[in-house]
């Protein structure tokens, strides 16, 4: 048997899953905003206890890599990369945006339907990527400024678009919604355990010496408005 310590870090859900052999075993989850770096460490060991194993017992660690959050992915890579030394354990990694796409139920979809997945960017800008009713990429995900015509004609009122992800609500005010079926807004490392056990059966590993997440732009940093004497 094989057991899989997945974390999602991306967005501001911090949330872990172990998976035995492409199943999910048990999951933990903290939504507190900014809480990544005090609550991560602490859902796994919840994670570990529920599965009824230790650290020495994964046989790899899956870790969403981007787009996303700067920080929150920040920590997620360094506990990843740490725990992977410690153990002597490969790493997976899987795009944020392709997480959330498995965390559809595709059952019933028709072959012209569309998943549009996004992930809030701040003000009006998203990171979105586009998939079949297949549940293959389609377009190259990226930033964009949410507006209906950058979506441009990969989608029509024709389609049916499945939308998920914490960036498809700031999507509801730019189109009618009449061709639009909505899906989970949030994320989580339970829909990593099927993809990342086939990439781990094929040896699809990462190498955690050198891995950085995709954070795809620059981090907002601002500058502090404190007096500094």
């Amino acid at each position: 048997m094989s057991y899989i310590l997945q974390l999602e870090t991306s967005t501001e859900i911090c949330s872990v899953a172990i998976a035995r052999d492409g199943m999910t075993i048990c999951e933990e989850t903290s939504s507190r905003p900014n809480s990544h770096t005090e609550e991560l460490t602490l859902l796994i060991q919840r994670c570990l206890e529920k599965a009824g194993i230790m650290s020495s017992g994964l046989a790899a660690v899956a870790l969403s890599d981007g787009p996303g959050s700067y920080t929150s992915l920040r920590v997620g890579a360094a506990t990843a990369k740490g725990l992977c030394f410690a153990c002597n354990i490969p790493l997976l990694t899987m795009s944020s945006l392709d997480i959330l796409m498995h965390g559809i139920n595709r059952d019933g979809f028709t072959a012209t339907d569309y998943i549009v997945c996004m992930i809030d960017a701040r003000r009006e800008e998203v990171y979105m990527g586009i998939y079949d009713a297949a549940g293959h990429r389609i377009t190259t995900p990226g930033p964009i400024i949410l507006d209906r015509d950058n979506i441009g004609d990969t989608l029509s009122v024709n389609n049916t678009w499945h939308l998920c992800g914490n960036g498809s609500r700031k999507f509801i005010k730019y189109e009618d919604g009449k061709h639009c079926i909505y899906h989970h807004s949030g994320t989580s490392a339970s829909y990593m355990s099927r993809p990342v056990f086939e990439a781990f059966a094929n040896e699809k590993f990462t190498p955690h010496k050198t891995f950085s997440p995709d954070y795809f732009k620059a981090p907002n940093i601002t500058a502090s408005k404190k007096k500094i004497l």
